[in-house]
């Protein structure tokens, strides 16, 4: 159940909200033999230890008073389940948006390196590999705008009007983008709550987002 349930969770919303990987005799991370023997011995517990009293207690109350709790409970339960399963896939739409935004600006910085190789200017311009930290991302960016700004005020980069155009746009673009991660970043304190809850969640190419969620979570 484990197993299959941390799959199908994973095929959902594209987060791995528990790992094994870390754990001798795991298989895929989702399930370990540590885990599984946990798991085993506590059903254990509750079938031949704790599920006999609360047999005999809800057996002892009255039908209707019975019949009221279990709808309330279920009710509960059903609401709990409806904002968790939002709450995911909420989260995996703020990921998937933050990579887009990550595609975004690195169109962006690469419009700019073609801009600056083609005006000579590509001397102490450093290319960038696609594993950067967005951090590093934007500030490679700004360090290419402000090189241009530099040339253009100093008459030492005369661009046609077409490449200025050019550079506007994707200025606008930069700054779209910069202020869309800003508001993905702002989480609800629902988000927040869920993120300190599995402290273990992580997946492959939105690694680097989640951490990025998750440290703010936990300073906020």
């Amino acid at each position: 159940m484990e197993y299959v349930t941390g799959v199908a969770m994973e095929a959902l919303f594209k987060v791995r909200y528990w790992d094994y990987s870390n754990q001798r005799f795991n298989f895929q991370g989702h399930i370990c033999l540590s885990s599984t023997l946990a798991w085993g011995g506590l059903t254990i517990l509750m079938t031949r230890f704790v599920h006999k009293p609360v047999e005999r207690l809800a057996l002892g109350i009255g039908t209707d008073v019975l019949t009221a709790a279990v709808i309330l409970l279920t009710v509960c339960l059903a609401v709990d389940f409806t904002l968790s399963f939002r709450a995911a896939i909420d989260l995996r739409d703020i990921l998937v948006k933050m990579e887009t935004v990550r595609e975004e600006l690195e169109r962006v910085q690469k419009r700019l390196d073609v801009i600056i190789a083609l005006s000579n200017e590509e001397r102490g311009i450093k290319r960038q590999e696609r594993s950067e930290k967005l951090d590093e991302l934007t500030a490679n960016i700004e360090k290419r705008l402000q090189h241009i700004r530099e040339r253009m005020a100093n008459g030492r980069a005369a661009y046609p009007d077409n490449v200025r155009e050019e550079i506007t746009e994707l200025l606008v673009k930069y700054k779209l983008n910069l202020e869309n991660r800003g508001q993905l970043t702002n989480l609800k304190e629902f988000y927040k709550r869920m993120l300190k809850g599995n402290p273990t969640m992580a997946l492959g190419r939105f690694k680097e987002f989640l951490q990025e969620l998750k440290e703010k979570a936990e300073k906020e």
